[in-house]
């Protein structure tokens, strides 16, 4: 559901890392992967370092953006505490990319009308082509999911560029 439907919009401030505030607007011509995770979150943290896997083959490709959002339980979530604990496991996971936070639900609220999904699900992962468009979307974790992705973020790579691809193996 949701696949072939432009996402409304995407609003994300930096929270761990050195990463840019993002609007759906500033990934213009990217191919984006967005987990949207929880440290509280059991899938998740199985997922997590399957991700942090993909994010390292193809983040020397300048057309591909990962957005990792961690997400609170609560609403409306207290950034500070969302900082303390998101830090807390990307130490302990060794991540070496920005995390976002999505502090008014609305790219949260976005992707689950996109995706038809009030349950907000976690973790949920949308891949968007160069125009905004969803390509893909998970909602829970099941293994091999980031398998997938990998595949259709390198399609979309490859789809009418002359950049090259992403670096390493893809998955098969």
């Amino acid at each position: 559901p949701g696949a072939g439907r432009r996402l409304p919009g995407i609003d994300l401030l930096p929270l761990v890392g050195n990463g840019e505030p993002v609007t759906l607007e500033s990934l213009e011509g990217k191919v984006v992967l967005m987990n949207l995770w929880g440290t509280w979150c059991g899938p998740c943290r199985r997922e997590f370092p399957r991700l942090m896997k993909l994010e390292e083959r193809l983040r020397g490709n300048p057309d591909f953006k990962f957005l990792s959002v961690s997400c609170g339980q609560e609403s409306p979530e207290s950034i500070p505490d969302l900082r303390l604990q998101t830090e807390a496991y990307a130490a302990e996971m060794g991540a070496k990319f920005p995390i976002y936070a999505d502090p008014f639900w609305q790219t949260r609220k976005a992707v689950a009308a996109t995706a038809y999904d009030s349950r907000g699900t976690m973790p949920t992962t949308v891949v968007l082509d160069r125009t905004g468009k969803v390509r893909g979307i998970w909602t829970g974790y099941a293994g091999g999911d980031e398998r997938v992705m990998e595949e259709l973020v390198l399609e979309l790579l490859s789809e009418g560029q002359t950049a090259p691809s992403a670096s390493g193996p893809s998955a098969t």
